[in-house]
């Protein structure tokens, strides 16, 4: 089949996204009052020092995310204190393609459902086309390169035999500080310092920091033979600045670039893409498709975003969409 360029399929998704209904779920259950309020209700300290945190396992509780035009969000973990409503064994099934999603909050799907995650909605993609595909939930929030090399090490990830792994980076990903939680409290702490330089913009010790994470989760697949994706999601700013410079958004997977014909101005995604391109790690940019949504379709920021840089329901599911066509296009699934 001809290869077309990343950023026509994703337009093309989009065309065909909003050509259809996309209502919300209705969450039975009794809402909580604040999502940031109820931390003891979400998280366990973790016997991993270099992990700090993780989710309660067995845990099924409904949160109140947002106040005014409110939506709730029902948190399923399994007995792995992982983000799914089933148990999954470290043994793959035959003929199974089996993706692990690692990073934050995006990951995890702060504001959305457990099946309504950009990694389910891959999964559903998968069923609708007979394809065999298996996510694994392995977002924790608040998490950076740092923890998340170590959750995936302590969690085991590698003996669930993932044929990929799609590592999430978004512009926060440049704190690795310790983040420490107190269960009694449900307060967090921080050890270790962070800072940003004069101009506003993260410094020269953070970036090497995350630069030194993000190989070193590179190498511990390589050494596995397991394959890198890096999802690369831009920030609020990135859509709406009215600044003129900026840098090419581009993907490349397996040596193969595309490239788009729009410009990211948000210091810390631009800083996030240089590392993934120096590093030469496959990566599949959501700024074209984030920005076509909001500038050409017109979408307001609220329907993109729920906060400052989280996709709401709306989002998760075009670029659930979006991934599993990519993902086809590059031969990775």
């Amino acid at each position: 089949m001809k290869k077309k360029s990343i950023l026509i399929i994703l337009i093309s998704i989009i065309i065909i996204l909003f050509l259809l209904s996309i209502g919300d779920g209705k969450i039975t259950g009794e809402a909580t009052k604040d999502l940031n309020e109820n931390t003891k209700q979400i998280y366990i300290t973790s016997q991993e020092q270099q992990v700090s945190y993780e989710l309660k396992p067995n845990n099924d509780i409904t949160l109140k995310v947002k106040e005014g035009d409110q939506f709730n969000m029902r948190v399923i973990t399994n007995s792995q204190g992982l983000r799914e409503t089933k148990e999954i064994p470290f043994e793959k099934p035959e003929g199974t393609y089996r993706i692990l999603g690692l990073g934050d909050s995006i990951v995890f799907g702060s504001s959305v459902n457990n099946d309504e995650t950009f990694l389910k909605i891959i999964e559903k993609e998968a069923i609708k086309n007979n394809k065999k595909v298996e996510t694994i939930n392995f977002g924790i929030p608040g998490s950076g390169p740092r923890q998340e090399y170590f959750f995936l090490k302590y969690k085991e990830g590698l003996k669930y035999s993932p044929d990929l792994v799609l590592l999430v980076l978004g512009a926060t990903d440049f704190d690795n500080r310790i983040r420490k939680f107190d269960e009694e409290t449900g307060n967090w702490s921080f050890e270790g310092e962070f800072s940003l330089g004069e101009d506003k913009k993260v410094n020269k010790k953070e970036i090497e920091e995350t630069e030194r994470w993000i190989h070193n989760i590179k190498n511990l697949l390589e050494e596995n033979n397991i394959k890198l994706i890096v999802m690369l999601a831009p920030s609020r700013k990135d859509l709406t600045s009215t600044e003129k410079k900026g840098v090419m958004a581009t993907g490349t997977y397996e040596g193969k670039e595309r490239k788009g014909v729009l410009t990211r101005v948000d210091h810390r995604t631009i800083k996030l893409l240089e590392i993934i391109q120096n590093q030469e790690i496959s990566n599949i940019d959501l700024f074209p498709l984030l920005y076509t949504v909001y500038i050409e379709d017109r979408e307001p920021l609220e329907k993109i975003f729920w906060d400052n840089d989280h996709p709401n329901k709306f989002s998760h599911e075009i670029i659930g969409k979006a991934m599993y066509d990519a993902l086809v296009e590059y031969g990775a699934i």
